[in-house]
């Protein structure tokens, strides 16, 4: 079986923003991240919560999508990305274990 870690993201955003939110992730973020190497497992909206979570993965050890994230968090592609408005009001990111 290969290698492979999954960092879970979770956010919680602005009220009325999930929208907006949505159109940038899906437009910008997943084929940013994709043309990074990163793998989007999945996007799911709680529309009644204004919350949104999602995970990325990579056929990694944790230590090397540790630091491949940090070249990831460092780059241009990323600054590029996140030049558009995205107001959250707190994000958690982890990295998980698939149990099932």
């Amino acid at each position: 079986m290969t290698e492979k870690t999954v960092q879970l993201r979770r956010y919680q955003l602005m009220p009325g923003d999930l929208p907006t939110f949505l159109e940038w992730w899906t437009n910008t973020m997943v084929p940013t991240r994709e043309a990074y190497g990163y793998t989007i497992e999945f996007g799911l909206a709680v529309p009644e919560r204004s919350e949104f979570v999602w995970a990325v993965s990579l056929p990694l050890s944790r230590a090397g999508f540790l630091e491949k994230d940090a070249a990831w968090n460092a780059s241009e592609e990323r600054r590029q990305a996140l030049s558009t408005a995205v107001r959250l009001v707190k994000q958690r990111v982890s990295l998980v274990d698939q149990v099932r």
